[in-house]
């Protein structure tokens, strides 16, 4: 009788830890999604500030690259019309959004850095954010991207 009470507590804890592991999991690819939807809006709004330069990598997000100009306002040549601020207007994310270091904006629910990678011409970049996802290879099918 003992025994059998052994299995049956073995096969439910086992059941439950498998369900644990799970929602862990899902916890985890929830909040990978969140980040990158997060990230994809701060992209977005330094590329409105600076079409022309690309981003290289996430933490121009944060602190102003060398390579671009302060924040300033351009107007048209008759000083009628104010056009969108230009140059670095940041820092377009904020990082207590996301627990843990000052760099965690950079990492997904996994601990990897995300990948950033742009194509097109000055004017009309497109950007990829990739997650190499829960075995932390990048390539295969758990990948989780986003292209803008």
């Amino acid at each position: 009788m003992a025994t059998m009470i052994m299995v049956v507590t073995s096969i439910y804890l086992g059941t439950a830890l498998f369900e644990v592991r799970g929602a862990v999991d899902q916890e985890r690819l929830y909040k990978t999604k969140r980040q990158m939807y997060y990230l994809q809006n701060a992209v977005a709004d330094y590329r409105i500030n600076n079409n022309s330069t690309p981003l290289s990598d996430l933490s121009a997000l944060l602190s102003k690259p060398s390579s671009l100009s302060s924040c300033y306002l351009s107007y048209s040549s008759n000083f009628t019309t104010m056009q969108l601020p230009r140059g670095w207007c940041g820092p377009y994310i904020d990082t207590s959004l996301f627990l843990g270091t000052s760099t965690a904006y950079q990492e997904d629910a996994w601990g990897t850095v995300y990948l950033l990678s742009s194509s097109g011409t000055a004017g009309d970049y497109t950007y990829t954010i990739l997650s190499c996802g829960e075995n932390l290879t990048c390539g295969d099918s758990d990948d989780i991207s986003v292209s803008f």
